[in-house]
């Protein structure tokens, strides 16, 4: 079929902002007021634009025989002359102006005109003669042929699916997360149910039952999106059917602004300056083991995600234009980011060098070891940096670090976590005017202005380095990303 044809829509059918097709047809204005009626409205039932426009072309036929009926029936007509009295007017020549109307339907003519001449007389006749000989015949659309899908469980559907995603293009995170929607939901209608029989309500009704499980709206959101990729591999594979833009796993979640202004306020924060004190004092670092004193202050200073502090590797740190600096990449074994802009490379804050790093990195290499942070396995959640967020949250924890809300209070504060500490070196280095694309490149984030990331170029090392500690770029004295109340000197005793 011409892709074109597939948009030959009639102008009475409309596409809905859900994605279903409705029809709509305006009632002739002289049977508006018996009717009680000025528009027809009513859905087709269907995202599909084929499906849309035979069942539009169905409806119109009904409604154009009920607006005729009851035209009829308001204003009698004198009756229609047969075929065969027109074919005698014709033919005796009492005939006027060539014009002839039939009823699509049944072949059956309403009217018949000519203008008297012989030669549209003749036309005439020969029209009438093949109306009578060949009758329009209503034909009602045909219905599309059934797809025929192979029968499969849910269940092994799902692990097959689970086969076509490769663990090499996504975090491993991303990959639990994928599975757990599709299982779960098989886990929920019954691992032995036929796939090709789940319906959309069936879906619907997981949501509702995740849902009154207390599932928050993002987390729902993200199983949507993965039960949607898994039905469209299921299509794919022939296992299952259905029409374009129907995906019976897609639009059951709606996200509002609203909601996600309140989700912010949930997230995490950053911490007060009393709160830097307790955590980087030096006899409560004591209290920690090497890796996650190492893991907690780099997550100050490089301002990165939980996991791209855990999985940093031994070759990550480089030589850029003479700056030692540190590349936060997805190349290694076990590593893995959470989109392209967080591949990045930064320049390593001279704090750090000054707390030892230079001289770790040495010693691990010195050793054999492969990573800064050695001798930790990935978990589901963060991959290689599960493990520290779960020791830094434990150590807030016993600091009396927590979110403080009024006893009264029926609302929820916003979170601590590992993750307070990138809010706080974000906040460190907005407050202290560093440049949006510096602050953005520096911690992986997307720059949300299209012309900034079309337009601009990435900032080199010294340039990077200029915002966020001293360099040879920076005025005498002057140190962007630092932190008041804490003792470098004490600190690096300790680690």
């Amino acid at each position: 079929m011409d892709p074109s044809d597939r948009m030959r829509l009639a102008h009475h059918v409309i596409r809905h902002s859900s994605g279903t097709w409705h029809f709509r047809l305006r009632v002739p204005a002289v049977l508006q007021s018996a009717l009680g009626l000025r528009v027809v409205k009513r859905s087709l039932q269907t995202t599909c634009p084929q499906a849309a426009r035979v069942r539009a072309y169905t409806l119109t036929v009904r409604y154009a025989a009920l607006f005729v009926a009851a035209r009829d029936a308001l204003m009698p007509r004198s009756p229609i002359p047969s075929v065969d009295r027109i074919l005698a007017e014709v033919e005796r020549g009492e005939t006027r102006r060539f014009e002839y109307e039939a009823d699509p339907l049944t072949g059956r003519v309403l009217k018949a005109k000519s203008d008297g001449t012989p030669q549209d007389n003749a036309d005439l006749l020969a029209a009438l003669r093949l109306m009578t000989a060949q009758p329009v015949v209503a034909v009602s659309p045909a219905a599309p042929p059934a797809v025929k899908v192979k029968a499969i469980a849910l269940g092994e559907a799902a692990q097959k699916y689970r086969l076509t995603l490769d663990p090499a293009t996504m975090p491993r995170k991303t990959l639990t997360q994928k599975m757990a929607a599709v299982n779960g939901f098989a886990t929920w209608k019954g691992v032995k149910a036929p796939l090709s029989e789940v319906t959309r309500t069936d879906v619907s009704e997981w949501f509702l039952a995740l849902r009154g499980n207390g599932l928050a709206t993002p987390t729902l959101t993200n199983k949507g999106s993965y039960l949607t990729a898994f039905f469209l591999w299921a299509k794919g594979a022939g296992y299952y059917h259905f029409d374009r833009d129907d995906n019976p796993g897609a639009r059951h979640v709606v996200y509002l602004a609203r909601e996600k202004r309140q989700r912010k306020k949930l997230g995490f924060r950053s911490f007060t300056p009393q709160e830097l004190q307790k955590i980087y004092s030096p006899d409560a670092l004591a209290r920690l083991n090497d890796k996650t004193r190492w893991g907690a202050v780099l997550g100050l200073y490089l301002g990165a995600r939980v996991s791209e502090v855990g999985q940093i590797a031994l070759v990550d740190f480089v030589d850029v234009h003479g700056l030692w600096c540190v590349r936060i990449t997805d190349e290694g074994e076990g590593q893995s980011l959470k989109n392209e802009v967080s591949i990045r490379e930064v320049p390593v804050h001279p704090d750090l060098i000054r707390l030892g790093l230079r001289d770790r990195v040495a010693a691990l290499r010195a050793a054999g070891e492969t990573r800064l942070l050695p001798g930790v396995q990935p978990g589901a959640a963060n991959g290689l940096g599960g493990w520290l967020s779960s020791a830094f949250g434990r150590y807030l924890v016993a600091l009396g670090i927590k979110v403080e809300l009024p006893p009264s209070s029926r609302k929820k504060g916003p979170k601590v976590g590992f993750h307070s500490l990138r809010r706080t070196a974000i906040e460190h280095l907005q407050a202290a005017g560093m440049a949006a694309e510096a602050r953005a490149q520096y911690v992986g984030h997307e720059i949300d202005d299209e012309h900034r990331a079309v337009y601009s170029r990435p900032l080199s090392m010294p340039e990077l380095l200029h915002g966020v500690g001293t360099g040879p770029f920076t005025t005498v004295g002057v140190r962007v990303l630092a932190f008041e109340g804490i003792d470098l000197d004490a600190i690096a005793r300790v680690l």
